[in-house]
């Protein structure tokens, strides 16, 4: 069981303008996303559900980790979408710094972490805890936050499961 995780890092405000416009009538983003292909930056992942965001969470005491696992389900696609503005951008980058590789792969083989992550929601995820996928997923956020931190952009996350 695992998700599909797109970070696109959008500089064009009319894309962010036509997505917000489209996001709640079933409208394929991806179709969107197509459109203003020149001015988005994307970054993917697969990842086991949503573990990293609420490790990230429980490291750093912020609730905008928790916010990453929130979105609009699109109804004819089943993707969870949402759209991050430059202030959430902000306080995530900031909250970014502060966290090493060394400081997640600490987190991530602490036993009561991994207790708590894998019971959270009600879920036991023991089975799909990945430890180089959180890694891996980890970076990609990054990325994504650190190029729309730098370019004043927005992102627009999507979940696919």
């Amino acid at each position: 069981m695992g998700i599909i995780v797109s970070y696109q890092v959008i500089s064009d405000e009319n894309a962010i303008t036509e997505i917000e416009r489209n996001i709640n009538i079933g409208i394929d983003i991806e179709n969107i996303l197509q459109q203003y292909c020149h001015s988005i930056k994307s970054f993917n992942s697969f990842v086991t559900w949503d573990p990293l965001y609420f490790l990230l969470f429980k490291i750093s005491g912020n609730e905008i980790f928790i916010k990453l696992r929130e979105g609009k389900r699109n109804e004819e696609t089943n993707e969870y979408i949402q759209i991050l503005q430059t202030d959430e951008i902000k306080n995530i980058y900031n909250e970014l710094q502060k966290i090493s590789i060394e400081i997640l792969s600490n987190a991530l083989n602490d036993e009561f972490f991994k207790s708590e992550i894998s019971q959270q929601e009600g879920y036991n995820m023991e089975s799909i805890y990945d430890i180089e996928c959180m890694i891996i997923e980890f970076q990609e956020l990054k990325n994504a936050v650190n190029t729309a931190f730098c370019t004043h952009s927005k992102i627009v996350q999507i979940l696919m499961p």
